[in-house]
């Protein structure tokens, strides 16, 4: 899959025509269309807002390898128990 066709996967990902995918990324509707028919390549500020807006992996678009998307490495919120017990494991050593 070459990077026009991996741009067009990202969009119908997120269920969107050419129009609402423009709006979403900021740029012309003509734009979408050159990137998906091969006329020209995604600008670096066209990926940048990929990778802020959709969470993309900037080398797989650009490259084909890895996972399209980023995982997510927000540390889930600690059980209240843990919390405390780490809590009371500072106050004891201070």
């Amino acid at each position: 899959m070459d990077i026009y066709k991996r741009f067009t996967y990202l969009r119908e990902q997120r269920g969107l025509n050419k129009s609402a995918y423009a709006k979403f990324l900021s740029i012309t509707p003509s734009e979408i269309s050159d990137i998906e028919n091969g006329e020209i390549e995604p600008s670096k500020r066209i990926i940048s807002r990929l990778v802020e807006k959709q969470n993309i992996n900037a080398g797989w678009l650009l490259t084909g390898l890895g996972e399209p998307f980023l995982k997510d490495e927000i540390e889930p919120p600690k059980p209240a128990i843990l919390q405390e017990l780490e809590k009371t494991a500072i106050e004891a050593t201070a």
